[in-house]
């Protein structure tokens, strides 16, 4: 993919004006750039507002268990195009996308502060989350990195940790929501709804015959939902001040319309709306609830009465 001005795809590759002024950095995955992951980032930018000079976010892909257990690889809550856009969103000035490979892994975790000072020579402060882990074989926590900071006139800031209904907040327990269906629980901990976003590609307008239009979306997550039917809001990606519109949305391989077709899931999303047209080029939908798994029918017309009756759920629930 192609980056923005604002992100860069390697630590050694840093603008002028941030590489000359001091840079206040939080590091992390930033997988779902969740509610922790937002204390550590607000820290950030609160001791740049300080102390003066840049708050840049050091974040990597692939996830490093791509690289350390591929065979049980962790799936990505977001893709890396939204990623980057939650952490531009957060007020973080520049990010720097470093590469995870199989050589970064093995760096020592007493080296891993003079080797980041090396690359970034003004860097003053780091902001972690309290269970952050580094280094070869993982050896490196907070206190270590604080430690090591010192050395290198770094001042290392832990952020303690969430706990939300008694429990820590994770990207583990949002991963788990997802795949569960408990979207409301997953947004509580992400601090906003999950989200598909992409192109909207042609169909084979079998929606339209059967009185439902729908705009189908380039959609390829990490991250896999359970198959079925949803409610949604959804609005032209491009467009951010395009208001949300109510919407019901079908995630699966279409075993009543389409059974001869290759099991990929796809992303149909009908907009409730009838006076909306569903002609856009791009398409941004957030997911509001699971409403049931996706079933075969023994005909169309079964099909039909049952997508009416998850229209009628849909718009209850948005009290149209």
């Amino acid at each position: 993919m192609s980056f923005p001005d604002n992100v860069s795809n390697s630590l050694d590759v840093i603008p002028e004006d941030i590489g000359h002024s001091p840079i206040h950095l939080a590091i992390g995955i930033f997988d779902g750039v969740h509610q922790g992951h937002k204390a550590i980032l607000q820290q950030t930018r609160q001791l740049a507002l300080e102390q003066g000079g840049h708050a840049v976010a050091l974040t990597f892909w692939p996830h490093p268990s791509h690289i350390l257990r591929p065979e049980k690889a962790t799936p990505m809550i977001l893709s890396q195009e939204a990623r980057i856009q939650l952490l531009k969103e957060s007020g973080i000035e520049h990010i720097l996308l470093h590469p995870f490979t199989e050589e970064f892994a093995d760096l020592s975790a007493t080296i891993f502060p003079s080797w980041l000072k090396e690359r970034l020579p003004t860097l003053r402060t780091i902001s972690v989350g309290q269970g952050f882990r580094f280094g070869k074989d993982r050896h490196g926590d907070a206190e270590l990195l604080k430690q090591e900071g010192a050395a290198e006139d770094i001042a290392v800031h832990p952020v303690s940790r969430i706990d939300l209904h008694d429990q820590p907040l994770s990207s583990t327990r949002i991963r788990l929501s997802i795949q569960a269906g408990d979207l409301s629980a997953a947004a509580e901990m992400l601090g906003y709804a999950w989200f598909a976003a992409g192109n909207v590609i042609p169909g084979q307008a079998l929606g339209r015959t059967i009185g439902f239009p729908t705009l189908n979306l380039d959609w390829h997550p990490h991250l896999l939902p359970p198959l079925g039917v949803y409610v949604c809001k959804a609005r032209p990606a491009e467009q951010p001040d395009h208001p949300l519109l109510p919407a019901v949305a079908n995630y699966g391989i279409r075993p009543t319309v389409d059974p001869e077709s290759e099991p990929q899931p796809r992303l149909e999303v009908h907009l409730l709306d009838p006076a909306e047209s569903p002609n856009w080029s791009t398409a941004h939908v957030e997911f509001i609830k699971y409403l049931r798994p996706e079933k075969k029918f023994p005909s169309k017309e079964e099909l039909v009465k049952q997508i009416q009756q998850d229209v009628k759920a849909a718009q209850n629930l948005f009290n149209l």
